[in-house]
């Protein structure tokens, strides 16, 4: 199996830190972007400025509550994209609210999540994650 790119949109530090913490001690060694925020994630993905040569994705995963351009903001927009719309979303936030769930299923997130609250549980959640989509899915479509 080739290694994956894994987009983290995350405006918090230390939430991007432990899931990218989580993903570097997971046995298929993903390569991990972080963008900081949900407009440094739109020009990853549309390979903008500094990201003229970022690689294209295979997973986002996207916080909901951020400044500027929001989780939701940031998913309506990608699912304009006829480019874009492709890539797996899977909404990773503090955030167990209905509408918000509803709303990201609506616009096309693939999965929705809370954070949890430990490195543990993060890493759990990560090879969870992995083993879905990058063993399952994505490996069944290649």
């Amino acid at each position: 199996m080739t290694r994956k790119d894994i987009l983290i949109v995350e405006d918090d530090p230390a939430d991007a830190q432990l899931v990218a913490r989580a993903f570097s001690r997971t046995e298929l060694g993903n390569r991990v972007h972080v963008a900081r925020d949900g407009e440094e994630g739109l020009d990853f993905l549309a390979k903008r400025g500094a990201y003229g040569v970022a690689p294209t994705p295979h997973l986002v995963l996207l916080d909901l509550n951020m400044p500027g351009i929001s989780g939701l903001d940031f998913l309506e927009k990608v699912g304009a994209k006829e480019s874009l719309i492709n890539i797996p979303i899977v909404v990773l936030t503090t955030s167990g609210a209905q509408t918000d769930i509803h709303r990201a299923y609506e616009l096309g997130a693939a999965a929705y999540t809370v954070k949890p609250d430990t490195l543990k549980d993060y890493e759990l959640l990560v090879k969870r994650t992995e083993d879905f989509w990058f063993r399952r899915v994505l490996n069944s479509v290649e």
